[in-house]
């Protein structure tokens, strides 16, 4: 049963990522990479942070490119990374559910963790390596804190092998996802303070030096990669492009006004919590009604309006999380000779405490709680454990209905495109970094136009800047990127970022020889700089299919043409 029903999941997702195209956030995670293969990652001149991230799959876009010749269907091969370590951090999650709730609990739990797209974006990102890793971490972490103390550490071992893999997804997720160290912190402290016995903390101890080893030899490799100086440019560019350190009141009005928006998903959240205190009662009739609750608590996010917090499948990933926070406390609180559920709640509590930690951190503020907390949800489906047969089934049932709510989430939101978008009226993108890709009619011309626009210029230079946000031109030509990021900033004369950006195209060697201006009604207005930079190109054609409109300029002393 379990490979089946974990195999279909694995097999619609192989489908899934070849379904649409994204020329904003995708393009942009997309277009280091890309960057990256066109002139070097010295060369670059990137100053966003998020580009750790991509680091990470630079060597399999390399190997990608030297078997296949050239980076066409890069954009393809980029998911299907993602794929694989999505499966690889399911894995880890099922592993860890088994021993406590046995396997069909567990293959529900890895299935749920399967259909989850963070942001309908299939992708390797700084959002999606760090919530994988952030999982297997803790999975692992789960698995080897759970076992018995000679199996913890063998004879001869400093650490088990799963509590050194553990460490591997750490250094991986906080590279990836930097923040993340703050529930790594949570994670060791919560266990010292419920695993009280001088072995556990010594292991604890093991795993934390483990964890801060290799953390920083992740850190040494990206300044051996990157350089001190530039690193910290990077945060210090990448905290005024998104206001990170300045806008957390911010984050909590936009939180505030978002469930001001969907009153009924507030109300739910506050049922949710209700919830949550109601299953510490823990007695078979209570499980059953808190059960059949939770099922309809999931079905009113299935049945909602509109999604509160981007997507539903973010709005489930909130509100599932909320129903295990009394649960999970309980269990800390009452010592039990098998350590296991308390070690599963120590990890839900890590990962609650990462949701907030990345709602904090991100631009978007709880848009961004799943990726640290998505784990808390996926555990708060088994927390508390069933206490009979019965509820064994009701707590099956809605962990089914919580999958399907999530495989309809996934297969109903493709970030990027314009309006319904189906498989039926999607056509195949031939060629370029797109190749492979469905998407609808309109966006595989407009790519097509744009490409040959962009490339008839190609005989001006080989620089190339975009205007207006829209990362997902640079992947349309072999033209290198001549910016600091390729999502345009256009932030006021005062953001730090803003003189940063004015002050690279003030130098003449940083100007680009052909600019894209993006001007469909969803690009972000040129700032004066942007105007002043634009002042100096002419423009040489206007590409406008159905919504998506862009112009190409070319420099005013360039007067070839490939």
């Amino acid at each position: 049963m379990p490979p089946l029903v974990l195999g279909l999941c694995v097999a619609a997702l192989v489908f899934r990522i070849t379904l649409g195209v994204d020329l904003s956030d995708e393009s942009y995670y997309a277009a280091f990479v890309d960057g990256w293969l066109k002139r070097g990652v010295g060369d670059s001149p990137f100053l966003m942070i998020h580009q750790t991230a991509d680091l990470l799959v630079y060597p399999l876009a390399l190997l990608y490119r030297e078997v296949r010749g050239d980076a066409d269907g890069l954009v393809l091969f980029l998911r299907s990374v993602y794929l694989a370590i999505s499966v690889l951090s399911a894995t880890c999650l099922y592993r860890a559910i088994v021993p406590c709730w046995g396997r069909t609990e567990g293959t529900l739990v890895a299935a749920f963790a399967l259909l989850f797209v963070p942001f309908g974006l299939p992708a390797p990102s700084y959002n999606t390596l760090g919530m994988c890793s952030l999982v297997g971490a803790l999975s692992l972490f789960a698995v080897g804190m759970g076992r018995s103390p000679s199996e913890r550490s063998p004879a001869g071992g400093w650490l088990a092998p799963s509590l050194w893999l553990s460490a591997v997804w750490w250094a991986i997720a906080c590279t990836a996802y930097p923040p993340l160290l703050v529930p790594l912190t949570a994670l060791v402290l919560l266990t010292l303070a419920a695993l009280r016995a001088p072995a556990e903390r010594l292991l604890v101890t093991r795993y934390a030096t483990a964890c801060a080893s290799l953390l920083s030899v992740a850190l040494i490799a990206l300044c051996w990669v990157l350089g001190p100086a530039r690193l910290l440019e990077m945060v210090r560019f990448t905290n005024a492009f998104n206001n990170v350190s300045g806008g957390l009141s911010g984050k909590l009005g936009l939180a505030l006004d978002a469930f001001a928006a969907h009153r009924n998903f507030a109300l739910m959240c506050l049922a949710a919590v209700a919830l949550a205190a109601a299953r510490c009662l823990n007695t078979p009739r209570f499980q059953l009604l808190g059960d059949m609750a939770l099922g309809l608590l999931v079905l009113g996010v299935a049945a909602s309006d509109a999604p509160t917090f981007f997507s539903r499948a973010h709005d489930l990933v909130v509100l599932l999380s909320l129903t295990g926070v009394f649960a999970a406390a309980r269990i800390l609180l009452s010592p039990a000779a098998d350590k296991r559920p308390c070690v599963i709640a120590i990890v839900y509590g890590a990962s609650f405490v990462g949701g907030f930690t990345t709602a904090a951190m991100a631009f978007n503020g709880l848009f961004n709680f799943p990726i640290g907390g998505f784990l808390a949800s996926c555990l708060a489906l088994v927390l508390p454990r069933s206490a009979t047969a019965y509820s064994r089934v009701s707590r099956r049932v809605v962990m089914a209905i919580a999958c399907a709510t999530m495989a309809t989430a996934t297969f109903s939101h493709y970030y990027g495109q314009i309006g319904g978008f189906t498989y039926r009226d999607s056509v195949r993108v031939p060629g370029g970094a797109f190749a492979g890709l469905r998407t609808d009619p309109d966006q595989a011309s407009f790519i097509a136009q744009m490409t040959e626009a962009i490339e008839r210029q190609r005989g001006c230079g080989n620089k190339l800047a975009v205007l207006g946000t829209g990362p997902g031109f640079y992947l349309m030509t072999g033209m290198s990127p001549s910016a600091l990021s390729t999502w345009n900033y256009p932030g006021d004369e005062q953001n730090y970022a803003t003189n940063a950006v004015k002050s690279f195209y003030g130098i003449p060697a940083n100007q680009p020889d052909v600019l894209v201006v993006n001007n469909w009604q969803w690009a972000t207005p040129l700032s004066a700089a942007d105007r002043a930079l634009l002042d100096n190109y002419m423009p040489v054609q206007n590409v406008v299919v159905g919504l998506r409109k862009a112009s190409v300029y070319r420099r005013r002393d360039c007067t070839s043409q490939r």
